[in-house]
C-alpha cells in the first residue's frame, strides 16, 4: 500500500502460486480461495492480482511508480520467485501501457473473460515477465 498522510494513494494485491506452464482460465476465476493456490514458501510465480490508484491521485504518474517499486519489493522479500504474471482487460490501454514499461510481454488470451457491464465481452490478456535477479 502507498499512503499520503492518512490517505490511501494506491495498493498491490498478490499471491504466490507454484509455476505453471501456459495458464488456464480457471486459474483466474473471481472470488477464489487464496488458500487453494497461495504457497508463500514453495511457490515461484508471483501473481498480481490487482493494483489500483485512488480516483483523486489518478492521472500523476503514480501508477507508474507504484507497480515497479511494489514488484522490486515482493521480489526482494520472496527471492524464489522467478515469474511474475497478471491477467488485464484488454480495454485497459494505460494499465497494459505501465505493465509493457515494466518488461511484461502477452502470454495468452482469454477471449469474452471480461463483461464488466453485463453485456459487451471483452478478452483478459495474461501477462509475464520474468522477476529480475532471477
Amino acid at each position: 500500500m502507498a499512503d499520503s498522510g492518512p490517505e490511501c494513494i494506491g495498493c498491490f494485491f498478490s499471491e504466490i502460486w507454484k509455476e505453471s506452464s501456459i495458464p488456464v482460465v480457471e486459474q483466474f476465476t473471481l472470488g477464489h480461495d487464496i488458500l487453494e493456490r497461495h504457497d508463500p514458501v514453495h511457490g515461484t510465480m508471483l501473481y498480481i492480482a490487482s493494483m489500483t490508484i485512488s480516483p483523486a491521485f489518478r492521472g500523476k504518474g503514480l501508477g507508474s511508480m507504484l507497480f515497479p517499486g511494489c514488484l522490486d519489493r515482493v521480489a526482494a522479500t520472496f527471492p524464489q520467485l522467478t515469474y511474475a504474471l497478471l491477467l488485464v482487460n484488454e480495454t485497459w490501454r494505460h494499465a497494459r501501457a505501465i505493465y509493457e514499461a515494466t518488461g511484461f510481454k502477452e502470454l495468452v488470451r482469454f477471449k469474452d473473460f471480461f463483461t464488466p457491464y453485463g453485456t459487451a465481452h471483452e478478452d483478459g490478456i495474461v501477462m509475464r515477465r520474468a522477476i529480475q535477479g532471477n
